[in-house]
């Protein structure tokens, strides 16, 4: 029977070696699992390449059936294939014998046709059957990887290796390996008769392993032979964090932070970085890179735009110095003083009131004249100077307040100018001075009267200073 397999499969190779110098894709075949019992599978994967500029669909199958069958985990009928233009795909098939009760080698031609063509290509694929009792159950412990698609380097990532030992023989010093081009880890343990059993394994990738894909691969060891191997492909996910620590140190009115943001993400990290502060604060700080003020539901950040590498720190330095605010008050204290110290000793104020109303308009009111000595020393020979507009005359016959005039001139052009004399004011003392005018006629609009003027000796100098306008408006009394 191995003789007449063996002739069959050497036809096969001649044909598909004659086939393969026309057809416009390619087939190879890796043994993944070639020594088994008459009661297993073996398991190959099997490349298809495609030469040709449109996508391509193929078909599955052996020659050599009812000896032996093909099928895929899952069970997929008919066994297809998609491929685009000038791509290649690979898939996992098993191989069984049906009606086969010799043990030894044979091998098995895998044909490969594309749909809607009558081309094909052949492969064979070399299977060991041999005898349980013949050897250490080769194949007949089966490793399953269990682990997820995708994984997030930043945390532990479990896998499990589920192994099933099909035969009725204890095995012992079964080492278990899983590995990738990222890690290795190994346990070594005891795998009792038809006993399946889970071995667990914790993996710890740096958390800024790039986003990706790679295999990892369980082998299943007895001394110095392989008695399974499983493969299984998983990805690296893409995450973005980033953490943030400070340190602060404090001098006379000026704290300073510096912030470091460390990127344990395995992306660059492209955002805004920010620190709470209120409107105050944001007055007197500075930042190195400068930030800017936003506003955020109702609350004010400095924030500052970053680009930070995987792996990588960025380091801000947050500034706020309060000595411009010492400055600023010092200021204001020193100017207070320099306006207490040198503003005029005597306060004046010109104000009206009676104001009487005929048509319409201000026909009559009252001016009051109000002097304060404010400053600590006493003031001599006062002069108070003021004067009554064209608009309006001083009313005659009338005992002019407590203090009558020294003076009372009339100018064509400036009106009335009143002049009392006060001898001396001593400190804290006030003086009013009162007179009433008319106007000439009914004023309907408001006018002003002009500032009176006052003349002082203080030290041995002559000062003058002006009081207020007074502003009347019918209806109001003036100011």
């Amino acid at each position: 029977m191995g003789k007449k397999v063996l002739f069959v499969g050497l036809f096969f190779v001649l044909l598909a070696a004659t086939v393969a110098a026309e057809v416009d894709f390619s087939v190879s075949a890796d043994p993944l699992d070639n020594v088994i019992t008459l009661e297993q599978k073996a398991k190959f994967r099997i490349t298809i390449t495609n030469s040709a500029a449109s996508p391509e669909e193929f078909r599955i199958k052996t020659m050599d059936y009812p000896l032996w069958e093909v099928l895929t985990d899952p069970i997929s009928n008919p066994i297809t294939i998609a491929i685009p233009p000038f791509g290649s795909r690979s898939l996992d098939i098993l191989i069984g014998p049906l009606q086969l009760k010799s043990l030894g080698v044979y091998d098995v031609n895998l044909l490969v046709q594309k749909e809607g063509s009558e081309d094909s290509v052949s492969s064979t694929l070399r299977v060991n059957i041999v005898s349980p009792e013949a050897g250490d159950y080769v194949e007949t412990v089966l490793a399953t990887i269990v682990m997820d698609d995708e994984v997030n380097p930043s945390r532990p990532i479990p896998v499990k290796v589920k192994l099933n030992n099909q035969n009725s023989i204890e095995y012992r010093e079964v080492l278990v390996r899983i590995e990738s081009s990222m890690f290795s880890q190994e346990q070594e343990i005891i795998l009792g008769k038809r006993e399946k059993k889970t071995v667990e394994f914790e993996v710890a990738l740096p958390p800024i392993t790039p986003p990706g894909s790679d295999t990892i691969v369980a082998t299943v060891l007895l001394r110095d032979k392989t008695l399974d191997r499983e493969f299984k492909r998983f990805g690296i996910v893409k995450y973005q964090k980033l953490e943030s620590s400070s340190s602060l140190s404090q001098k006379l009115l000026k704290k300073t932070q510096e912030i470091t943001y460390t990127n344990i993400g395995n992306v660059p990290f492209e955002g805004t970085v920010k620190v709470s502060q209120n409107f105050v604060q944001s007055l007197f700080t500075t930042s190195n890179p400068k930030g800017y003020v936003a506003v955020e539901d109702g609350k004010r950040f400095l924030s500052l735009k970053v680009s930070i590498p995987p792996g990588g720190a960025f380091v801000w330095v947050v500034s706020q110095n309060y000595l411009a605010l010492l400055v600023i008050a010092a200021l204001v204290i020193i100017g207070a003083g320099l306006y207490f110290v040198m503003r005029a000793p005597v306060a004046l104020r010109k104000a009206g009131s009676n104001v009487v109303m005929r048509e319409g308009g201000v026909a009559e009111l009252k001016v009051i004249i109000h002097i304060k000595n404010r400053g600590k020393i006493r003031l001599q020979d006062i002069h108070v100077v003021d004067r009554v507009p064209d608009i309006a005359e001083l009313e005659r016959g009338m005992a002019i307040g407590t203090l009558h005039p020294v003076k009372v001139l009339r100018h064509e052009k400036k009106g009335t100018i009143i002049k009392w004399v006060v001898e001396h004011l001593d400190p804290g003392e006030d003086r009013v001075i009162s007179y009433k005018v008319k106007t000439h006629l009914p004023i309907v609009g408001g006018f002003s009267l002009p500032p009176f003027v006052v003349a002082y000796s203080m030290g041995g100098t002559q000062k003058a200073i002006y009081s207020n306008a007074l502003n009347v408006s019918p209806g109001k009394e003036g100011r």
